[in-house]
């Protein structure tokens, strides 16, 4: 990408695919961002990641209403698209659901089983050694550290053509990432392209069902 420096830095390991093969990115101000050469992730400088307690702090002061309907239309972006997948009564998790977990409540309503994970808001460990027909994740993947461990997870989680999906802005061509306003908020420390996505697909060995500038659906292949 044309906003990227010439020079490959070696002093970043990308924390999604492991390459120390990365790119600092220029004109970001103080915070510093490297992008991977082999997966494109972007992510944030490992020594600039808020501590748990300021992180959470940030959470806080989001204002997810689940019964606000404008946020009930925010989510729809990923709950109709999935809707199309799945069978009625399926059993689904909500990943990092944050302090009002609007999208499981959306999917209990509509007749299906679900669980709520979040590590500040809905920490129940025992959500994570189910089995799940469908997972889902919104607004989450931009705040991860450590993405591999977290993806590792969740296709862990899932049964053989079970369904992953996710919400985060697609960093995609054309944009101006110094500039992007996505990444304004400092909790957001991962960004994804469509190759990310695609070498996520070929990772954990899953179709990629739905991908556009909000979301990515991933359906688990039979090993």
């Amino acid at each position: 990408m044309k906003h990227m420096s010439e020079t490959t830095k070696k002093s970043h390991t990308c924390p999604l695919c492991g390459s120390d093969t990365t790119i600092m990115i220029q004109n970001t101000g103080k915070q510093i961002y490297y992008s991977c050469t082999t997966c494109e992730l972007t992510s944030l400088s490992r020594e600039q990641l808020l501590e748990p307690v300021d992180e959470q702090f940030r959470y806080e002061q989001h204002n997810n209403d689940p019964h606000d309907p404008h946020y009930r239309e925010f989510l729809g972006k990923l709950f109709y698209p999935l809707q199309l997948l799945l069978n009625k009564g399926a059993f689904g998790l909500d990943f990092g659901c944050g302090p009002g977990p609007a999208l499981a409540l959306m999917f209990k309503e509509s007749g299906y089983r679900m669980n709520s994970y979040d590590p500040y808001f809905a920490n129940n460990p025992s959500a994570l050694y189910e089995e799940y027909d469908f997972i889902t994740s919104t607004e989450v993947f931009e705040h991860l550290y450590n993405p591999f461990k977290e993806i590792d997870l969740l296709f862990s989680l899932l049964k053989p053509q079970g369904i992953l999906g996710i919400m985060t802005k697609l960093l995609k061509e054309g944009i101006h990432f110094p500039t992007w306003y996505y990444r304004n908020d400092n909790t957001h420390v991962s960004f994804y392209t469509k190759k990310t996505w695609e070498w996520i697909s070929i990772r954990w060995n899953a179709d990629i069902l739905a991908l556009d500038d909000n979301i990515v659906v991933f359906q688990r292949v039979n090993l």
